[in-house]
This record gives C-alpha cells, sequence and structure tokens, in this order.
C-alpha cells in the first residue's frame, strides 16, 4: 500500500512540475499610448506618447501684463522630433515671428518646456503700444507645463515668460539698460483643429 502512495505522490509531483508558467508579452500595456500593444500582459517602459500632443491648435492666450499685446489668438503647432519620442516642436505663430521651442513629453497627459531661446529682435512698439526704438536684442525664457485632454483635442497650461534685452534701449523717451526684464503669466488654452 505505501508504494502506491509512494507512487502516486511521486506521479503527482512530477505532473504539477510539468505546467508551463503563464506566457508573459513585455510591451506597451496604455491604451493612450502610441505604440499599445494589446498582446502585452506586462508592460516594458516602451510607452510613447508623441501622437496625443502632435497637431495644430487654435491657441487663446489670457496675459496678465504686457505679454498681451504680443499674445491673443495664435495658431500652435506641434511636430514630433525625428529620432527621440520624448521631445516634440512647439511653433507659436504670433503677428511678428513664429517662436520655436522643444518641449518634453513627461506620461501620457503632460507636456513641460523650459527653454530661453536667444537673440530675437524684438521691437520696442511691439511690446508696448505706442513705443518708439530700433529693434532690440533679447533673450525670450518660456517656462510651462501643459495638459493634454483624454480625448487629445484640448491642450491647457499657464505659461511663465521672461524677455531680457541684451543691449540698453529707449522707449517712449525712458532708457532701459541691458538686462532689463519684462516678466509675464499667460493662461493657455489650444484647441486642436
Amino acid at each position: 500500500m505505501m508504494k502506491y502512495i509512494f507512487t502516486a505522490v511521486v506521479v503527482l509531483s512530477l505532473l504539477a512540475g510539468c505546467q508551463k508558467d503563464p506566457e508573459v508579452t513585455t510591451g506597451c500595456t496604455d491604451v493612450l499610448a502610441d505604440n499599445y500593444d494589446a498582446q502585452a500582459t506586462e508592460d516594458n517602459g516602451s510607452c510613447t506618447y508623441v501622437n496625443r500632443f502632435t497637431g495644430s491648435y487654435n491657441g487663446q492666450f489670457e496675459c496678465e501684463g504686457l505679454f498681451a499685446f504680443l499674445f491673443s489668438m495664435q495658431d500652435v503647432i506641434i511636430t514630433p522630433v525625428a529620432g527621440d519620442n520624448s521631445k516634440v516642436k512647439v511653433d507659436v505663430v504670433t503677428p511678428i515671428q513664429t517662436i520655436s521651442v522643444t518641449g518634453t513629453i513627461n506620461d501620457a497627459n503632460t507636456l513641460s518646456v523650459d527653454e530661453t531661446i536667444r537673440d530675437i529682435l524684438v521691437n520696442p512698439a511691439d511690446i508696448v503700444s505706442g513705443a518708439e526704438g530700433d529693434p532690440v536684442k533679447t533673450d525670450l525664457k518660456i517656462v510651462t507645463t501643459m495638459t493634454v485632454s483624454t480625448d487629445n483635442q484640448i491642450l491647457i497650461g499657464q505659461i511663465e515668460g521672461t524677455l531680457t534685452t541684451k543691449e540698453p534701449v529707449v522707449v517712449g523717451g525712458f532708457p532701459f539698460p541691458a538686462g532689463f526684464a519684462l516678466n509675464d503669466i499667460c493662461a493657455f488654452t489650444g484647441t486642436k483643429k
């Protein structure tokens, strides 16, 4: 009898050892991602979200200070940066010139920008109504984090901008030294076209 019990235990142990572990398929498991893999059972950190942000937006800017003269309703165009699934080019098309910065996609919902554009020529009249003077070299620092809606149609955020003169300028008879900075905060809402 013991011999039969021992044999049964050995056979059951062998059968249990032959069971296959569930098959694991790695890939992107986030349905919001560009490269979502419905067959993946384990996320491998490869998800990308560029397509959630790319496109042309009707942009509405509500600036608190002097930038309101420059920004109001501008097109914003977001395009992928070739060879980098976490970067996008953000172009703000203003009446004066197109401002281009690089954005970083942080996750499925947020895009951030922290960049300084160097040596922009700015006409004082473009910033202050009625101002006179020759164009002056400036640096423009843009800092923002934008959030995209779940349907990828609305992009919102708050943009902090600092425009710093690189040379002295006289505006409306008032002299401003090199290094003079204008700061503003603009609420932004973009609706995808």
